[in-house]
């Protein structure tokens, strides 16, 4: 026994709050913190909503805490707290990558092993900063941009426009879609992730003009367009 997750809000001290429930055939509710920032529940069909949402109110404490755990993993800077010196790693397209700096010219490029960042004086820590935030600023909308075209051949049949692709830093979500502004964002996180987990991502917003809501459809329809999509998922969360 199993159906989609219905979308719930309880209202704690400090806000209101959205979780998903879904009924299965358990014995206890289950309460689940995602790495997305999103809150899920899973508990028997007896179990009233009612008990549920008081449940989730009594474990506001450990819910806040951890989506605030969450929200520092997912939306930390790509170069924070960084010192800009040889062997510091750089996380891209889930890989580690080996940070070398050199003084000559700006520059900075990769050869997929190491990141070769050049500026004129590799004692200033914001000279090095303002050329890595550059550098991957730009990136991110490169790969974007083409995984976006090469999933969108995929949905491009089913008369979905192609929308506008936005980056922006994001607390809870690797991305959004918004059917009104033909408009897809993606967290400006998602570039360490692999490309694998990246087409997820997409493709599931992707799918959301054709699906607003989380309904059985939508995932009958990100499975036979990914039928891997569940594990691309928990890469995704597991960092």
């Amino acid at each position: 026994m199993k159906n989609e997750p219905e979308k719930r809000v309880v209202f704690l001290k400090s806000k209101a709050l959205e979780y998903e429930l879904t009924r299965k055939s358990v014995k206890n509710v289950n309460v689940r913190i995602c790495v997305d920032g999103r809150v899920h529940a899973s508990a028997s069909s007896i179990v009233p909503v009612s008990f549920i949402d008081e449940l989730i109110v009594r474990k506001q404490a450990f819910i806040v805490r951890a989506l605030e755990e969450y929200s520092k993993g997912i939306n930390g800077n790509l170069v924070a707290d960084k010192k800009y010196v040889s062997g510091e790693n750089v996380r891209l397209l889930g890989r580690d990558l080996r940070l070398r700096v050199l003084e000559g010219e700006e520059e900075v490029r990769t050869d997929g092993i190491f990141i070769y960042l050049t500026v004129k004086d590799k004692r200033c820590i914001k000279q090095k900063e303002a050329s890595m935030k550059k550098w991957i600023k730009g990136l991110q909308e490169k790969v974007f941009e083409q995984i976006c075209q090469d999933v969108y051949t995929v949905v491009a049949k089913y008369d979905i426009t192609y929308p506008r692709i936005k980056v922006r830093e994001m607390s809870s979500r690797w991305g959004t879609c918004q059917p009104m502004n033909n408009c897809i964002v993606l967290n400006s996180r998602l570039i360490e992730k692999s490309k694998s987990c990246i087409e997820y991502v997409i493709l599931h917003e992707f799918i959301h003009f054709l699906y607003p809501r989380h309904t059985r459809g939508f995932y009958e329809f990100l499975t036979i367009q990914m039928p891997d999509w569940k594990e691309r998922k928990n890469k995704l969360e597991m960092g």
